[in-house]
């Protein structure tokens, strides 16, 4: 899989977990935003939500609405490390992409670029601004669904 730029045509703020859903697609932040609500259109009917920031639970639900792999790789279970500690001792595949949920914030990487709301456009791994945040989940997600069909 390759990481995309987010392209944001919203109106408002762009919130991390609609800037993760069109890094991981490809799709821009709107259509990411209408997938979101989509998969989670029985919860925001009972709630009376509306789709800014999301739960790591929504934005699974999104992957899934879109049938992207998704598998956890890590959680705090295990040993609580910062980002560029993850990455280093993880060695990401590259026809991969990771969604990390760190402090509070949802990023995209494969190993490489980073790309989220606060760097739409992505950048160096350690030029990021969470590189020093700890990772809470590590999800790794791929297109093998598509891939076999």
């Amino acid at each position: 899989m390759k990481i995309n730029k987010v392209r944001n045509d919203l109106k408002g703020k762009l919130w991390c977990g609609i800037a993760a859903l069109s890094a991981i697609t490809g799709n821009s932040a709107q259509n990411s935003k209408d997938c979101i609500r989509l998969a989670i259109d029985d919860i925001l009917k009972k709630t009376g939500r509306t789709i800014k920031g999301v739960y790591t639970t929504e934005l699974l639900a999104a992957l899934d609405y879109l049938c992207l792999d998704h598998k956890r790789i890590y959680n705090t279970q295990k040993r609580i490390m910062t980002v560029s500690r993850f990455l280093h001792g993880y060695k990401p595949n590259p026809d991969k992409l990771y969604l990390l949920v760190v402090t509070g914030h949802f990023i995209v990487t494969d190993g490489v670029t980073i790309v989220d709301s606060l760097v739409p456009n992505g950048c160096s791994l350690f030029n990021h601004p969470c590189i020093d945040d700890y990772v809470f989940d590590c999800q790794e997600i791929s297109n093998s669904t598509l891939d076999n069909l």
